[in-house]
């Protein structure tokens, strides 16, 4: 399997796929370095820049077939492509990513068509894929800690934004301060 995009969505599809699927092979596509190097601490088995590092993971993950599946976490025109020419004959590629707003994606139909090739949309997993991924965490399996980067006050609220727009944070968890409980 690829995950495209090393960010929070990217890295807890990274997370999900190795606890319910153990000994699956799994590469990270991202552009910035740190977000591959910490998709390798949390299980990938390879990680690369898009473009040719990407197909060349890809293809050593997979003696040249492709994935079985790819989940594009960034979305728009340019990584559905690339997700399509990551997966091997008859995969998948999973769009869990926005679009900008009317967008149009391009791409050769006969390779869809020729390769067997399926793409799904998907916004949210049924009720039964949520119960499994509770069930993985509360089992010790999945472990979704890790994606919170940083903690602070609910007050640095600015603070945390600031960081998650800048791409210097995956999740911040914010707690309520002393102030804002009336204390």
């Amino acid at each position: 399997a690829v995950v495209q995009g090393a960010g929070s969505m990217g890295l807890l599809h990274l997370l999900v796929i190795k606890a319910a699927l153990p000994g699956a092979r799994v590469a990270a596509v991202d552009p910035q370095d740190d977000r591959r190097e910490l998709a390798l601490k949390l299980g990938a088995d390879a990680a690369a820049a898009p473009g040719d590092d990407a197909r060349a993971a890809v293809a050593g993950l997979s003696d040249g077939a492709g994935a079985d599946a790819v989940f594009d976490t960034v979305g728009g025109a340019g990584p559905l492509r690339a997700a399509l020419g990551l997966t091997r004959q008859g995969g998948s590629v999973v769009l869990f990513a926005h679009a900008p707003d009317g967008q149009a994606a391009d791409f050769d139909l006969n390779d869809l068509f020729k390769y067997e090739r399926r793409i799904l949309g998907t916004y949210s997993g049924a009720l039964a894929e949520q119960a499994r991924v509770f069930d993985l965490i509360a089992s010790g399996a999945l472990d979704p800690t890790p994606l919170v980067t940083h903690r602070m006050p609910l007050d640095d609220f600015q603070t945390g934004l600031a960081l998650v727009r800048a791409r210097k944070a995956l999740k911040v968890l914010f707690t309520p301060s002393r102030a804002a409980a009336g204390d």
